[in-house]
């Protein structure tokens, strides 16, 4: 089933912050990320998004294969996405694999998000 525009709009935010041009944006990462914006990583650490805007661009990128989306929208300006990642980082031939979950909150006219949360899981099949 196609996404809905709505679903659709969540989906591609998701996917331009997997991008490497985007991560190496720390002006289009600091437009995207809320000022509250918390993430709890894959890794078991915390960030902030002063933590993400000084970190991402400064790495080799990893090549992200998102998958199995859904996105509800919890209140009038605040919405959850949902989906599946292999990651793989350029320092080790191993995919990790993780369930993520974030919050997108309208602020200012425009949609950024607030939370992120990365939960590694077991290996599952590349859609």
């Amino acid at each position: 089933m196609a996404a809905s525009d709505f679903s659709r709009k969540f989906i591609d935010l998701e996917c331009l912050l997997l991008k490497e041009s985007t991560r190496l944006d720390a002006q289009l990462l600091n437009k995207l990320i809320d000022d509250d914006f918390q993430e709890f990583g894959a890794s078991g650490c915390a960030f902030g998004k002063s933590d993400v805007v000084e970190r991402l661009p400064s790495g080799p990128a990893p090549t992200f294969y998102p998958q199995n989306f859904a996105v509800v929208e919890l209140a009038p300006s605040v919405v959850q996405v949902t989906f599946r990642l292999i990651t793989y980082r350029p320092d080790t031939p191993d995919a990790s694999y993780s369930l993520r979950s974030s919050l997108w909150r309208l602020s200012g006219g425009e949609w950024k998000m607030i939370f992120h949360q990365g939960t590694r899981t077991d290996a599952f099949e590349k859609a």
